[in-house]
């Protein structure tokens, strides 16, 4: 079912910009990178978890990409919650799009990936923008924000490593498989994405602490 969201993604691509290609970098406003539009959109996730919940899955249905094993679980999961698939209005976001990647996750596995993208969860030196040293806070904030208890916590913490890697595997298989747009973007950000896996294994403590 198609249909049309009025309001504006949080990525806006310069002319001519490839739209996977620079969703992650210069392209996202200032006003989407607050702490209030984060908050937005750890209150989008929490609605769209509990109307998704009611979803039934079926045994044989079939998947783009499942989520990894340890982390799938009865959700829908949208998976990929990156700047280009929020529509947000008057600076909050409103409304999720883009579900090809949708599958059985977790709540958990969910608000690790939206960390990678929103706080983001990222080696310092790769946040040039107004996030810059407030990683672990942002971290905090989502996890706040969502409303998760301390189990739910610890499971997001552990997610992370293997959110990022998802992430990151996309854009490489994609750009492997000849999308100019994926790869353009690998070309630029897959010594981004190995820091950033660095980092997470190194900051695992320190997110732990975040976290609560």
């Amino acid at each position: 079912m198609l249909g049309y969201i009025d309001g504006t993604s949080a990525y806006q691509p310069g002319r001519g910009a490839p739209a996977v290609g620079r969703a992650l970098t210069d392209t996202v406003p200032d006003w989407a990178l607050t702490d209030h539009a984060l908050r937005s959109v750890a209150v989008l996730l929490r609605d769209y978890h509990r109307h998704a919940s009611t979803f039934v899955t079926r045994q044989r249905l079939a998947w783009q990409r499942p989520v990894p094993a340890p982390w799938r679980g009865p959700l829908v999961t949208h998976n990929d919650p990156n700047p280009a698939n929020v529509i947000f209005r008057d600076g909050e976001a409103v409304a999720l799009i883009d579900f090809d990647l949708a599958a059985p996750g977790s709540v958990a596995w969910e608000l690790a990936v939206a960390a990678c993208f929103w706080a983001p969860l990222w080696d310092e030196r790769d946040i040039e923008d107004s996030r810059q040293g407030r990683a672990l806070s942002r971290f905090r904030l989502l996890l706040d924000t969502y409303g998760a208890d301390a189990a739910l916590r610890r499971d997001v913490v552990r997610a992370t490593v293997a959110a990022n890697a998802w992430i990151s595997a996309i854009i490489e298989d994609a750009s492997r498989d000849g999308h100019v747009a994926f790869s353009e973007l690998w070309s630029s950000w897959a010594d981004r994405y190995a820091r950033a896996h660095q980092w997470l294994r190194a900051h695992r403590a320190d997110l732990i602490s975040a976290s609560h």
